[in-house]
């Protein structure tokens, strides 16, 4: 996954945990 490209589109398939570390660190997307 590349960072930013999906972050409208993740985030129901993302636990809050990796989306508030995504928040946080958008370049250590996993």
């Amino acid at each position: 996954k590349l960072p930013g490209i999906n972050e409208g589109a993740e985030p129901a398939s993302v636990p809050e945990s990796s989306l508030s570390s995504r928040k946080m660190n958008p370049l250590q997307s996993e």
